[in-house]
């Protein structure tokens, strides 16, 4: 994420502890489906344009060839640089922060105080395919989950993470030095 970005919505004293997207695997699978069927279905219906119509073969050829190479170069700049700038997740020693959109944004974020409880969640497909999973953070004062991280790589390394700083990332100023009193013992009486 752009260091301007990160200058507007984090405090002085903030810092990133983790930085993550969407996981790689996942877009690498979805990039090479989707050029793929793409393909079969541009030669699918050039097959059905020259059964159907009067058009040459090599006029067909070549639209189907220019429509194919103009698929890999959307698909290779929507899965490889829009998705991963589009979907930022951060970690600070703070709070959660989720920063979705690159011309048009909207951002969440949520103060560690706030979160109840932090789910994982691993479908059977997801896991095998993509090993990749699903992050959800309940937050006090909420119906349901208030934030769903979906198909992010090694989401247990990212919940363990989060709750190492939710419960011992205190900052020195919160975290007070006071000792806890210990009983004394009890002195003995002499008859």
């Amino acid at each position: 994420m752009a260091k301007i970005v990160l200058e507007k919505i984090l405090s002085p004293s903030e810092k990133v502890e983790c930085q993550f997207s969407l996981g790689n695997r996942y877009l690498r699978i979805k990039k090479t489906a989707t050029i793929c069927f793409g393909f079969l279905f541009i030669l699918g219906v050039g097959i059905a344009i020259s059964l159907v119509a009067d058009i040459s073969v090599l006029l067909i050829a070549i639209t189907g060839i220019i429509l194919w190479v103009i698929l890999v170069l959307f698909s290779i700049f929507y899965f490889d640089w829009y998705l991963k700038r589009a979907n930022i997740y951060l970690i600070t020693n703070r709070r959660v922060i989720i920063h979705k959109g690159w011309l048009c944004t909207n951002m969440v974020s949520t103060s560690f105080s706030q979160i109840t409880d932090v789910k994982v969640i691993e479908p059977f497909i997801d896991r095998l395919i993509f090993k990749a999973g699903i992050l959800k953070i309940n937050t006090a004062g909420g119906e349901g989950h208030a934030i769903i991280l979906s198909y992010i790589e090694d989401p247990y390394s990212i919940k363990r993470k989060l709750n190492e700083l939710r419960f011992f990332g205190k900052e020195p100023q919160q975290v007070t030095s006071q000792t806890p009193e210990t009983p004394q013992e009890p002195t003995k009486q002499k008859n």
